[in-house]
């Protein structure tokens, strides 16, 4: 046991009972909202998309991915660690900074690998919100700003459940975070909603 509870594996081991717990919250008590976010194609953030699209981000829940990254990173960490402590005669301290470099990109691609399996099995609890639904409804720009050219909006869709997507200005100058906008219109080409700034009447 004290091995386990080594300097070495502690981050491993939070990391671990962190998805635990986030896994036991979800399946309980329905922890945090459902988010689900749409896909853009837009300059300069190809990058970051890309890695959302990779994890699944928009295919399955958002806390089942932070679950699953948390739960094998942790995993991986602790697997490694001792396959080191085994094959090795002793841990130096340089071999925890080897090991987490390594978990991260397995974890990431653990998480892509078991989302992907989870978005086939069950895809009519990931994808019951259709786009259209959510035409139409006033959210809050969760991003720095909201451009004419890359946004994200966190809105409620018919059954309260939250999502954040992917959107864009129709006209005009950039938003803040936190204004209102009302999705008007989604665009199937580019993969995102159109937005304007709500305003009270």
């Amino acid at each position: 046991m004290k091995v386990w509870t080594t300097w070495y594996n502690l981050p491993f081991l939070i990391s671990l009972g962190l998805g635990l717990v986030f896994a036991v919250l979800q399946i309980v008590g329905g922890f945090g909202d459902h988010d689900s976010d749409a896909d853009i194609d837009s300059d300069g953030h190809d990058l970051f998309d890309a890695a959302l699209d990779t994890l699944g981000v928009g295919k399955v829940p958002l806390m089942f991915i932070l679950v699953s990254f948390l739960s094998l990173f942790g995993l991986i960490g602790l697997l490694l660690n001792a396959i080191v402590v085994q094959v090795g005669s002793g841990y130096q301290s340089w071999f925890f900074g080897v090991i987490l470099v390594l978990s991260l990109p397995l974890a990431f691609f653990g998480t892509s690998r078991t989302s992907r399996i989870f978005a086939k099995l069950a895809p009519e609890s990931t994808n019951a919100i259709g786009f259209e639904q959510l035409v139409g409804r006033v959210g809050r720009v969760s991003s720095p700003t909201i451009s004419m050219t890359y946004g994200r909006v966190e809105v409620r869709d018919p059954h309260g459940l939250l999502h954040t997507v992917f959107a864009q200005l129709a006209t005009g100058e950039p938003l803040p975070t936190n204004t209102e906008v009302a999705l008007v219109e989604y665009d199937s080409t580019k993969r995102c909603f159109i937005a304007k700034q709500f305003r009270h009447s």
